[in-house]
């Protein structure tokens, strides 16, 4: 017996990411300090296109990375704010000698 099921293919709308100024401005700062991580700096600049209005798809094709990283930081910074971007799982990074 074989099952076939057809779903219609419905566009998926990202959730809209809204900054406060002061949001704008401290991912803006994060990004152009030379210090930042370049992972930090990476999901900064999500964020940023994110919330003028560009498409999880675009964003990832701009900065030549994966749609579905896209949408989890945009998913991570509305949930967790922004101080989560600085955040790195466990078990990431290089190791202690």
């Amino acid at each position: 017996m074989v099952w076939t099921c057809y779903f219609p293919l419905m566009p998926r709308v990202a959730t809209p990411v809204c900054l406060t100024e002061t949001d704008r401005m401290e991912l803006e700062r994060w990004v152009a300090a030379h210090n930042t991580p370049q992972q930090v700096s990476q999901r900064c600049q999500i964020v940023l296109a994110a919330s003028r209005g560009q498409p999880d798809k675009d964003i990832a094709a701009d900065f030549e990375i994966n749609f579905i990283t896209v949408a989890l930081w945009r998913k991570r910074f509305i949930t967790e704010g922004s101080d989560y971007l600085w955040e790195v799982a466990e078990g990431r990074g290089r190791k202690p000698t």
